[in-house]
């Protein structure tokens, strides 16, 4: 069994390719705060990451030229190549991460060797942190040139946005370390410091995107006695706390971490120590806590009189009231992290029960999503709050209580025909619709005097689609006017919503536009409308009209036309692969292209139907002829979310064959041209 086996979801129904038939976190809920090297981590796609934001601050380093180095020896600077991975670009020599769960205090300290032009480039530093949560101090840093030269940077330094999603926002302090060639050996310290009662959560990530020679870790407990779990690291190198509450590990040789696109979750499969302090916050606490808040049925039994009709149908009742809940109740974990003077400055007032919530009009998600199951059981629905882990940054451990591994909370409602699941804390879900992350995931159901372990289904593939319809106007001189509409229902409507949930009406075209430019650079945009961004519907719709120039190749009478515009190379371009292949859920992708030629052209010839069926998906592509018009239509489904690396072959060979059916051509006769004469 693959050791990722262990930790697959274990969804209802579906059988995965490593015995069957997706968390990355939340953005990252669980975020490693090592530095991040150029060339490492960059977030986009279906984890909805805005584009990166320049923040330029200049900061000097003030007092942290004071941080004292190690000597470097002989050996490190003769040093030409890594003798465990011969070719690298570059290596940590060492790295020392003191961690303080005490003080809330983190201390990092790199050395790397950098061997040719491309190991440059981690010359390049970003050191990530969680706004809000967290500040980076005492940065210190410098180059130590092939003679032994030391230049202390002394420069300064830049912040950019790398990610945001709900209230998370994940920064970066960046520069550039000065006169870096190769031969060069650069360092740089520096301290995350926690606010205030917060920690740095139990996943401990040791593993980083370079070969790293020698690291040296120590953990000052916090409150409580702790033990740890090591999950894919050497034997031997437990890290064990010692009667003085401080635990070391000295690591060495640990193999670079290779990322991949479409793998799973970095936390989940990066070299890693699971803390767990005990005594913990236990489950047999948590049940009163959660039904304390919801409270009893009749303290909101009024609130749900004024919202449904004793006549209703119980589907009816049980969507006025998520309707309600969505639409007047401000989501605060969408928004950007409050800090106390901000919460004070606008007058929030703490919840205490889900009536406050509903009083107030504002909540955090998981008080959202405990009102919700508190006006289903005033509207004498059988409703209760499920624990669950979800599956974007992380799956849930067998080897961990599921209880410290949730990380959200939705609603479970008992209908005569099955239960449902909601979640009211997650902004813009149509009603019934969960979120993908928290699909296909085990949870704890927290009932009125007892728990119960459920697990949540998985929406099918037809229900997550994206459709491109385009209508292409030829002119004889290869250009085109283009209309487009692409439409997004089920999870592809709701990361949608969640990129363009803040945006004016001007941010919005203005980032619509940008993303047309970036697949076709030459297109000229006229207009650009949409509609169902704002709203909890079935469908979100983006219509564009534009021209573009060299639509076609002419070829004498004769003009060359390809139908895909958005066609790309596969997605997977290596036949190697290291980690499993992951997709968030299971989707469908439709493209339809109606060709209109010049007047009095016509197409000389149709191409051979195309078609290719796998256990885990399936794809057929066409081209037919519409009176003058050429129609062609595409159709991609892919139904699993997790494939093992003995399936990668299979896997690979589909979407290049997809790929390949995306460079189909149609040829246009022009009037008095003989069929196959040029």
């Amino acid at each position: 069994m693959d050791r990722f086996s262990t930790l697959l979801p274990q969804v209802g129904g579906l059988t995965f390719l490593s015995s069957i038939g997706r968390k990355s976190s939340v953005l990252e809920k669980t975020m490693s705060h090592e530095v991040r090297i150029k060339g490492g981590i960059r977030h986009a796609g279906s984890l909805a990451f805005i584009s990166l934001v320049m923040l330029f601050t200049a900061v000097t380093l003030g007092a942290a030229d004071q941080v004292e180095w190690q000597p470097v020896s002989a050996e490190e600077l003769a040093l030409k190549d890594n003798p465990a991975a011969p070719g690298s670009s570059a290596m940590i020599l060492f790295k020392e991460d003191f961690r303080d769960d005490w003080k809330g205090e983190r201390k990092l300290y790199y050395r790397i060797k950098l061997f040719n032009e491309k190991g440059v480039a981690h010359a390049d530093i970003e050191i990530p942190y969680q706004r809000g949560s967290e500040e980076v101090k005492d940065i210190a840093a410098r180059t130590i040139q092939p003679d032994g030269k030391i230049i202390e940077f002394r420069g300064v330094f830049f912040e950019k946005t790398l990610a945001r999603r709900r209230r998370f926002r994940l920064l970066a302090k960046i520069f550039t370390l000065p006169q870096v060639q190769p031969g060069c050996i650069i360092e740089y310290r520096y301290k995350l410091v926690k606010k205030k009662g917060e920690t740095f959560g139990s996943t401990w990530i040791v593993q980083e995107p370079l070969f790293v020679r020698e690291a040296r870790l120590t953990l000052r407990t916090g409150r409580g006695f702790i033990t740890s779990l090591a999950r894919w690291i050497p034997s031997g190198s437990e890290l064990r706390v010692g009667d003085d509450d401080m635990g070391r590990v000295t690591l060495r040789d640990l193999p670079a971490f290779e990322r991949e696109v479409f793998m799973p979750p970095e936390a989940l499969i990066q070299m890693r120590y699971h803390l767990r302090y005990s005594p913990r916050f236990s489950l047999s606490f948590y049940v009163p806590f959660v039904n304390g808040f919801i409270g009893e049925p009749k303290t909101l039994r009024a609130i749900v009189q004024q919202l449904v009709s004793p006549q209703d149908e119980p589907e009816t009742k049980l969507r006025k009231l998520y309707a309600a809940v969505q639409e007047r109740i401000r989501n605060l974990s969408f928004e950007e992290g409050y800090t106390k003077k901000e919460r004070k400055r606008e007058k929030l007032k703490e919840r205490k029960s889900a009536k406050d919530v509903w009083q107030y009009g504002y909540g955090f998600a998981w008080e959202i999503t405990r009102l919700f199951a508190g006006l289903c059981r005033a509207a004498d629905f059988t409703s209760d709050v499920v624990l669950i882990v979800q599956r974007d940054t992380n799956f849930s451990d067998p080897a961990i209580p599921l209880f410290e591994q949730a990380d959200w909370e939705i609603v479970e409602v008992d209908l005569p025909d099955g239960s449902r699941y909601f979640d009211p804390g997650t902004r813009f879900l149509p009603f019934g619709v969960l979120s993908w992350e928290n699909q296909g995931v085990q949870g704890i159901r927290i009932r009125k005097t007892r728990t119960e372990l459920v697990t949540t289904p998985l929406s099918p593939a037809d229900e997550n689609l994206r459709e491109d319809r385009l209508s292409l106007l030829l002119r004889t001189d290869a250009s085109a006017r283009i209309t487009m509409i692409r439409r997004y229902t089920g999870q592809a409507a709701v990361e949608r919503r969640r990129e363009f949930f803040e945006f004016s009406d001007q941010q919005r075209e203005h980032e619509l536009e940008e993303e047309l430019q970036v697949l076709l650079p030459a297109a000229t945009v006229k207009e650009i409308t949409w509609k169902g961004l704002d709203d909890l519907g079935e469908a979100v719709e983006i219509a564009y009209t534009f021209d573009l120039p060299d639509c076609a190749v002419v070829l004498g009478s004769r003009l060359l036309v390809k139908p895909v515009l958005f066609a790309r190379p596969s997605i997977f371009r290596s036949w190697k692969r290291k980690h499993p292949v992951y997709f968030p859920y299971p989707y469908t992708y439709i493209e339809e292209v109606r060709i209109v030629p010049p007047e009095r052209f016509e197409v000389e010839h149709l191409s051979e139907p195309r078609q290719r069926r796998a256990a885990f998906g399936q794809y057929e592509a066409s081209v037919a002829k519409e009176g003058d018009a050429a129609l062609y239509r595409k159709k991609v489904t892919v139904m699993g979310l997790v494939f093992e690396q003995r399936d990668y072959s299979s896997v690979k060979h589909f979407f290049d064959f997809v790929a390949a059916g995306d460079q189909l051509h149609l040829m246009l006769r022009a009037p008095g041209a003989q069929a196959g004469s040029e």
